[in-house]
């Protein structure tokens, strides 16, 4: 379920150096934003986990470029 998408993430971040605490809160900030930002166009009861992968990126994009 999203359990495991937080967990790939967390995985992903360790592997790319991340330290275990910023790994820890970013991938939690970006779990979380992933869900706002997919419940915004569905509700939360139409969605699978394998859907709020589809919105990570844009978590990512907020932080790295300022959502532009």
């Amino acid at each position: 379920g999203s359990g495991d998408v937080l967990t790939g993430l967390l995985g992903g971040l360790l592997a790319r150096g991340y330290a275990a605490p910023d790994a820890a809160a970013l991938a939690v900030w970006l779990h979380g934003r992933a869900g706002d930002l997919l419940t915004e166009e569905r509700t939360a009861e139409a969605y699978a986990s394998l859907d709020l992968v589809d919105y990570l990126y844009r978590g990512f994009k907020e932080l790295y470029d300022g959502g532009e």
